[in-house]
């Protein structure tokens, strides 16, 4: 009886044994497919999203960034504000950077204002009557209006929480501090 006893604890103790493997070959099989399938995804996904050119490289130009005004030097011509943090990653997140533009003698202000819906209304209907009187002439069709209107601001007149658009002759993707062409309030 203890050998039947015996015995039956060894086959139970090779079958768990032989359980225990196979789940470990499993498991082991399963990660790695898995991880190998997960670098594949992500890498086919950074490539398409590179392939799209939605978002540029690090070593591609930017002449332009936008952000929000957090201090204003009106005597020495320098606007302080928070930009993007500049990165090679596109997906990663970013935390605003304070960033200096000090402004060229040659600089401009543009304050972008949104035009009223009567205002809106009123173009649309005159585009639509030149349109028509341009086709029926057999001419250039007009051009279609802005939906905003451009006016030239005065640096004294910016506020801090402003939110802007600062422009450059060289490459300000990566530079915390730079000389500013135009600036575009919105």
């Amino acid at each position: 009886m203890q050998k039947h006893i015996l015995f039956g604890l060894k086959i139970l103790l090779a079958i768990l044994v032989g359980v225990t493997i196979i789940l470990g070959f499993v498991y082991t099989g399963f990660y790695f497919g898995y991880q190998a399938g997960a670098d594949k995804a992500w890498s086919l996904a950074g490539q398409a999203i590179d392939e799209t050119g939605v978002f540029p490289d690090g070593e591609e130009a930017a002449f332009n960034l936008k952000g929000e005004i957090t201090k204003i030097d009106v005597a020495n011509k320098k606007i302080y504000f928070n930009a993007e943090q500049p990165s090679q990653n596109p997906l990663a997140p970013r935390a605003p950077v304070e960033r200096v533009a000090s402004l060229d003698k040659n600089y401009s202000i543009i304050k972008v204002i949104e035009k009223s819906a009567d205002q809106l209304a009123a173009e649309e209907l005159a585009y639509e009557k030149n349109r028509e009187a341009a086709r029926q002439a057999g001419t250039e069709t007009p051009l279609r209006q802005k939906t905003f209107t451009e006016m030239v601001y005065p640096l004294e007149s910016l506020n801090v929480g402003d939110k802007i658009t600062v422009s450059s002759e060289a490459d300000i993707y990566w530079s915390e501090s730079f000389i500013a062409k135009e600036i575009r309030v919105y």
